[in-house]
């Protein structure tokens, strides 16, 4: 049984087809980590596909260290803000554009 404010893996989350550069298309509902050696273009390769397939793109460092002052929040508190601002965001561009 899950706790509550807990997902399962995958839970709510919608699939996504991601379209690849040489036609090829790749779908899920999870996240999606490119890993390779340094210079291997990793970072090249996930911008172009964020561009082509209009999503965000998150980079990652290796020391990546929050705040403390940040508060922890469940998946579906995360999700549901991220969403929210999301929205917020795409109804700010239609507005201006």
């Amino acid at each position: 049984m899950e706790s509550e404010g807990h997902a399962a893996a995958g839970e709510g989350l919608a699939e996504v087809v991601i379209k690849i550069s040489d036609g090829d298309e790749l779908g899920g509902s999870q996240p999606l980590v490119i890993v390779g050696p340094n210079g291997s273009g990793k970072t090249r390769f996930g911008t172009s596909l964020a561009q082509s397939n209009n999503a965000d793109h998150i980079g990652a460092l290796r020391n990546i260290q929050l705040n403390a002052q940040i508060g922890r929040r469940s998946l579906i508190q995360a999700t549901k803000e991220f969403t929210d601002n999301l929205s917020r965001k795409r109804q700010l561009l239609t507005m201006i554009g």
